[in-house]
């Protein structure tokens, strides 16, 4: 068999033609550069995109942080305004209507509003802003006072029959309480101390002295198993302790802010009556229906002679922004004696703070 194989050689200077062209490329440092110039052009507009977007979106941050306090400061504003507002509106009523027993008239009838001590809402507009307005007794909540608060807040095993709370833990509470308020540094029972305080993360406690505001109680331990701030994060179930140098408020509490357990404790209703007790002082909040239509004359006579039917002449205004039409929530509340004018250059505030 006969195999036919053909083979091309390929000239000598055909090789050296392909060689010199590599070694050339290999030599030439244009294409090189060229492809290392475009990653870091490409590169250059990564990062430079980067610092854009992140600009951009912290300009809007910015800029929504700034509304945001522009709005709340405009709302502290406006709350301000209509504290000072409900103020002279309190004056006026109170020098056109010196006669003031809460419950007791029947005012629906009037065209002009009144402005009294009983918790009712007033709308009103400030500055294109709705603002609601509250006007309370300061003369409200428990007395802790002094270096013996625990006296007003004594409790018996039947006030904790249908809670979830126990008798025992209460008087651990009162404990803790004694020990905070008074003078020595020895640790009752189940009291705490500054070692306990310590082990709690909460030094340099207890103050061991009368306190000087009411909210101090929340750093009782356990206190808030039994008394918690209200609906607007105060402490309105104990009375506002007076600042030093300006005099205690002493006096019954007002009816038109006590709860139902103040009813069954205080008064011996049960909570069935004291339910209907607080629906009637609903409704002369509401509708200014005497509270002598709504209730009968034993239970009316029980609860003035506990309670307080009149104004003290200490106020609580609670202000608050509704919050729309981009308007921020805020809520201002003040305490403080209220005249029919005003004597001096300045109020003196019990309480006033801003949230």
């Amino acid at each position: 068999m006969k195999l036919n194989l053909k083979f091309k050689i390929l000239h000598p200077q055909s090789t050296t033609n392909i060689t010199t062209k590599t070694d050339a490329l290999l030599r030439n440092p244009k294409s090189n550069r060229k492809g290392a110039a475009l990653i870091a052009v490409l590169s250059m507009l990564l990062v430079i995109s980067l610092l854009v977007a992140s600009s951009v979106t912290l300009s809007q941050i910015t800029s929504y942080i700034s509304a945001e306090t522009t709005n709340r400061i405009t709302s502290a504003y406006s709350a301000e305004g209509a504290s000072a507002r409900a103020l002279w509106l309190l004056m006026s009523d109170k020098k056109k209507n010196p006669e003031r027993e809460l419950g007791a008239t029947d005012y629906a009838s009037e065209e002009e509003e009144r402005y009294l001590a009983d918790g009712t809402k007033h709308m009103m507009t400030f500055n294109d802003t709705e603002v609601e307005v509250g006007i309370y007794d300061m003369l409200s909540g428990i007395n802790i006072t002094g270096q013996q608060p625990s006296s007003t807040l004594k409790r018996t095993p039947e006030d904790f029959r249908d809670s979830d709370a126990s008798y025992e833990d209460y008087l651990k509470f009162i404990d803790c309480l004694d020990d905070y308020t008074d003078s020595d540094a020895f640790t009752r029972l189940n009291g705490a101390e500054e070692k306990e305080y310590l082990d709690l993360g909460m030094p340099p406690l207890p103050r061991n002295g009368a306190m000087k505001m009411r909210e101090e109680i929340l750093w009782i331990p356990k206190c808030t198993d039994y008394f918690q701030p209200d609906e607007n994060g105060i402490m309105s179930g104990f009375q506002i302790i007076p600042p030093e140098g300006m005099p205690n408020v002493v006096g019954k509490k007002s009816f038109f802010s006590v709860t139902k357990s103040d009813l069954t404790r205080e008064c011996g209703f049960d909570p069935i009556q004291a339910d209907l007790i607080i629906s009637a002082r609903k409704g002369w909040e509401k509708d200014r229906n005497p509270l002598a239509n709504l209730l009968d004359e034993e239970t009316l006579a029980k609860l003035k002679d506990k309670f307080s039917f009149k104004e003290s002449g200490y106020y609580t205004f609670i202000v608050k922004i509704i919050p729309k039409y981009g308007k921020s929530e805020r809520l201002l509340s003040i305490s403080m004696k209220v005249d029919s004018r005003i004597s001096g250059n300045m109020c003196n505030f019990y309480d006033w703070r801003m949230f």
